[in-house]
């Protein structure tokens, strides 16, 4: 009998320790201790160049934060590469609609496959200053 209580408090003493134990998990952020951790365990500025492209980030890149990173000797790759990380994206142009230039001629709109050629037409005015009607683009 005093071999289960053994083997139940082991087990129990187990569970409490994986429960208890500090593990990130997916939604955690990359920060800068983080990247200080792993510079200063050795890790290749290529590998936390990589982590930090492919991680979700909360990056203190104020000057007081990194100040205190290069006073940690993280390198200057490393930072460029949080602050490139960090920077907000533009969002990408709409496949449905995307209007481009053509040599200042007009205007093509591109929808998908299709190209529409426009082109500028003079304003009509139409009797007084609130009646005036534009049509100031017209299919080519």
């Amino acid at each position: 009998m005093g071999g289960r209580v053994g083997w139940s408090l082991l087990i129990s003493l187990a569970m409490f320790l994986v429960a208890s134990s500090p593990v990130r998990s997916a939604e955690d952020k990359l920060t800068n201790d983080d990247i200080v951790r792993m510079q200063k365990a050795g890790v290749s500025e290529s590998i936390i160049i990589q982590t930090i492209r492919s991680s979700k980030q909360n990056f203190d890149l104020t000057p007081t934060g990194i100040i205190a990173l290069k006073e940690q000797k993280v390198p200057d790759s490393i930072i460029e590469a949080m602050q490139n990380a960090s920077a907000p994206q533009a969002p990408a142009a709409s496949p449905a609609a995307t209007a481009t230039s053509s040599m200042g001629m007009g205007v093509t709109l591109v929808d998908g496959g299709d190209r529409i050629q426009m082109r500028y037409s003079a304003p009509q005015a139409r009797g007084g200053a609130f009646s005036t009607k534009a049509k100031l683009l017209s299919y080519a």
